[in-house]
């Protein structure tokens, strides 16, 4: 099985309990070709792509964002749009600004209740902190206010309670 693949079954089976072991593996290295071109790690994209999709799949009754909607087009249009508004390129060190996404998201789902709490264990600059916060903010379409790990997964909760 693929890596990309792998990344994705260990995500599904840790936060939804479900595995897919479905696989074409010649479409999923034209996707993990394109997630190399965004320049994020297979667990990385997961992760970002299954929060992008994680309301759109519950409101379907989905058990969790199946890998067709992952691996999809849309997907890689979205999160395109969003690397191109943090604009981490430019100022930001992507692999610090891709353990601080991780971290937030890891933050967010313990505060929800999933898994155990996240060590934190780099330090990052302000800068860094903020550009993540801002793109958890618009994976989950709430303004960004405060890059206060605890303000942003209470309003991710609140959210996900109004989805409920």
């Amino acid at each position: 099985m693929h890596p990309l693949k792998i990344e994705f079954n260990k995500y599904i089976q840790e936060n939804y309990d479900a595995y897919d072991g479905r696989e074409n593996e010649e479409r999923t290295e034209i996707v993990a070709q394109k997630v190399h071109n965004l320049g994020l790690s297979y667990g990385l994209f997961v992760e970002v792509a299954c929060s992008l999709w994680y309301r759109w799949a519950k409101q379907k009754g989905w058990k969790y964002p199946y890998w067709s909607l992952v691996s999809s087009d849309k997907t890689f249009e979205r999160i395109k749009d969003l690397i191109e508004y943090t604009d981490v390129g430019s100022d930001v060190n992507v692999s610090e600004f891709e353990y601080e996404l991780a971290y937030i998201l890891d933050y967010i789902d313990w505060w929800m209740g999933v898994g155990d709490r996240p060590s934190h264990e780099h330090d990052v600059s302000a800068r860094v902190k903020i550009e993540a916060c801002e793109y958890v903010c618009q994976l989950y379409g709430i303004p960004f206010i405060s890059s206060d790990y605890n303000y942003i997964a209470q309003q991710v909760e609140e959210l996900h309670g109004e989805d409920s």
